[in-house]
């Protein structure tokens, strides 16, 4: 599922609402945000190597070093400590089938459309 301006309602004097799940929220571009991370199946996750925990935007992952390896939340951290694998979820990822983890990507880095 991809983000469609139809997940967004404006309530009158109120702002915005999620129309997936009714949560409001005062400002569209973080009702976007939200829509992205709760709704949306992502297509890249970030594990941990340290415990293979799985989350889906490096803010997560940071809080996870943080807290349960008392790692500094930075993107060093997160550069060293984990790497970026295909969402298992999915069975098709732009068309092409389903791949097995991407090894060795930082994290920043665009993919190529090639590997």
């Amino acid at each position: 599922m991809e983000f469609k301006e139809d997940m967004i309602g404006k309530v009158e004097g109120a702002g915005w609402i999620c129309n997936i799940c009714k949560r409001p929220m005062n400002e569209k571009r973080h009702l976007k945000a939200h829509i992205e991370r709760k709704h949306i199946v992502a297509q890249y996750l970030i594990q941990c190597k340290l415990c293979s925990k799985i989350c889906t935007h490096e803010a997560n992952m940071g809080s996870h070093l943080r807290r349960a390896h008392k790692l500094a939340p930075g993107k060093k951290s997160i550069r060293a400590n984990c790497e970026l694998i295909i969402n298992p979820e999915l069975t098709e990822v732009d068309g092409a089938p389903k791949l097995e983890p991407v090894k060795e990507i930082m994290l920043d880095d665009p993919l190529d459309d090639d590997e």
